[in-house]
């Protein structure tokens, strides 16, 4: 076998594990030439935003409510809609190639992690995920949750502020045509986009605790104090991408109620700091499946490294200081030393051995994501040049 070859076998058993390009939903975008497996992400995203944002604009240019002085939230001004289609629906679909080659890896290393006679059940693991991937009825279902929302709530109009979403009548507030595809057309589609992404995670979620079960050699002497367990957490922390569109999404909203409706950003404090906290919430709370293993692994550790170090210090007392040892042999330059140094050491990773495999940078980058979103609304509350001001003075 060649080295292209061997490299093009990698290539397809990774996408054999793939979690997020496939479904059916998927293949019907395949078969239309607008999706491939790992490519395509330019034409996805063309074509999702030519269903949403476009029309929108189209039909607001055409009602004369894109770009219109009498009224106070035009549809070009409404940078909340224009956050969730022109930068939350691309996002949605580049987190595919920044999650999934993670999540092929994570579970190509834990393979690796389990004797020949777990292979089997480790293979039903992934196959029991790959079918909740290609089931038909739960994108029926997710199609149907995305569709049908619209037409189980009422129009969500307001006459306070004027908007490119409805329009006075004589019969009273009326929305615009180009609410009624945002409402049912526009606005459904990228929510079927989030119900797949929250499917395709609990999917994930699922195979981690399933894996969890396995019989995974999880050493307890490892470096990364995590058993060798810590890449888990390092192909979880891509998920962070999801939470910034969410985040995102909030903050815009925030941003508009604050410009347009002369709302002050404390009044929205407890929503912000849910919005943060949810984050390590959610997407950390499945890594703690491993901990039963992790507690294992670090009281097997801690006896047998207990009991070795025992027989060694004990024959170390013996040689060196009790003088039970050939005339031969000197201390300076003795690999005895180094030894009770490296036994030392491994002990002390035993007993640094952490219960769960979440580290301080782990949580803090789900933290991140949630934040950065947040900060621009600081300039409702002081100018740039104050802001600035303020950081010069902390710092310096």
């Amino acid at each position: 076998m060649t080295g292209t070859d061997h490299s093009k076998d990698i290539r397809l058993g990774e996408f054999q594990l793939s979690l997020l390009s496939g479904g059916p939903l998927f293949s019907l975008l395949v078969k239309a030439g607008i999706a491939r497996p790992g490519a395509g992400i330019g034409l996805r995203i063309l074509f999702f935003v030519a269903l949403t944002w476009i029309p929108l604009a189209l039909i607001t240019l055409w009602q004369g409510t894109f770009l219109n002085a009498t009224i106070k939230v035009p549809f070009l001004y409404d940078f909340a809609e224009a956050c969730r289609f022109l930068f939350v629906l691309p996002t949605l679909i580049v987190a595919e190639v920044i999650v999934e080659p993670w999540l092929a890896q994570v579970i190509g290393h834990c393979r690796r992690l389990l004797s020949e006679a777990d292979v089997e059940k480790f293979n039903k693991c992934i196959a029991m995920a790959l079918h909740n991937r290609d089931s038909v009825p739960v994108e029926l279902l997710l199609v149907l949750l995305a569709f049908l929302r619209p037409h189980l709530g009422d129009l969500a109009l307001s006459s306070d502020i004027s908007s490119w979403r409805s329009v006075q009548t004589n019969a009273g507030i009326a929305p615009t045509t180009a609410f009624l595809w945002y409402l049912y057309v526009a606005k459904p589609v990228i929510g079927l986009l989030w119900l797949r992404w929250l499917w395709k995670y609990t999917i994930w979620s699922q195979l981690l605790f399933r894996i969890s079960k396995l019989a995974l050699r999880v050493t307890p002497t490892h470096p990364d104090r995590m058993g060798g367990l810590g890449f888990i957490a390092v192909g979880q922390t891509r998920f962070a991408i999801l939470y910034f569109a969410i985040a995102a999404v909030v903050a815009s909203y925030i941003g508009e109620e604050i410009v347009f409706a002369g709302g002050k950003l404390m009044s929205f404090q407890y929503i912000i700091l849910t919005t943060v906290m949810l984050s390590p919430v959610v997407f950390l709370t499945p890594l703690l499946a491993f901990t039963p293993k992790l507690l294992e692994s670090k009281r097997r550790g801690l006896l047998e490294y207990s009991a070795l170090a025992d027989l060694y210090t004990k024959e170390f007392h013996e040689k060196w200081i009790e003088g039970k040892r050939d005339d031969s042999e000197v201390l300076l330059g003795n690999s005895d030393i180094q030894s009770l140094a490296d036994l030392a050491s491994s002990f002390e990773i035993v007993q640094e051995m952490k219960p769960v495999i979440i580290s301080k940078t782990t949580v803090m980058v789900f933290l991140a994501a949630a934040l950065i979103p947040f900060t621009p609304l600081l300039l409702t509350v002081y100018p740039f040049n104050e802001l600035l001001a303020r950081i010069w003075k902390m710092v310096f």
